[in-house]
This record gives structure tokens, sequence and C-alpha cells, in this order.
């Protein structure tokens, strides 16, 4: 005998672009991702079969902006930083409902 876990999946992605001319030898440009991600740990008061999954939800964030200077035809400057940020938290969503849940007898 099979138990399917219910799952309950959300995910959204953003994904966003700037580019800039500033003039014929400056440019910048800019990109930004944001991802949220969130399948909450299933809960059944009457199956306990299909509660033995833990949750996951997960926030990425990751920006890159760059700059080009072209100073002389053979001479160019450039600049690139990145940087991101994850969280990812495993286990029960903390809600009210939750907590109300955990803590009745």
């Amino acid at each position: 005998m099979h138990y399917a876990v219910p799952q309950q999946l959300t995910e959204n992605l953003f994904v966003t672009r700037i580019d800039a001319t500033i003039n014929q030898k400056h440019s910048l440009y800019g990109r930004y991702l944001l991802d949220g991600y969130d399948n909450s740990a299933f809960f059944s008061p009457t199956n306990a079969l299909v509660t033995s999954s833990a949750g996951n939800l997960e926030r990425v964030q990751a920006l890159t902006i760059g700059e080009t200077y072209i100073i002389t035809d053979k001479l160019v400057n450039s600049f690139h930083a990145t940087g991101d940020r994850r969280r990812n938290d495993r286990g029960l969503r903390q809600t009210a409902s939750t907590q109300a849940r955990l803590a009745s007898p």
C-alpha cells in the first residue's frame, strides 16, 4: 500500500534588469533576482502518515551591478559587483494556528 503526501507548493520568481548608456564611453547595468519558494509542511489531525514531511520556506535575492568606461580605444575600465542572500527555513511554519495546534493537549 502506498500513501502520497499532499504538497502545498508555491514559487514566485521575479527578475529585472536595467541597462543605461550615459554617453558613448560610459555605460551602467544592473540585475536583480528575487525567488520565493514555499513548500509548507502538510498537517492532518486525522492521518499521521501524511505529516511526516518537513516544510521548506526559502527566499533568495541576488543583485549584480556593473559599470564600463572606455578611456581610450585600447584602454577600458570595467567594474562588476555581485551579492546574494539566501534564507532557508525548514520545519513547520510558525503561525498562530500552528502554535495553538502544537500547544493543545
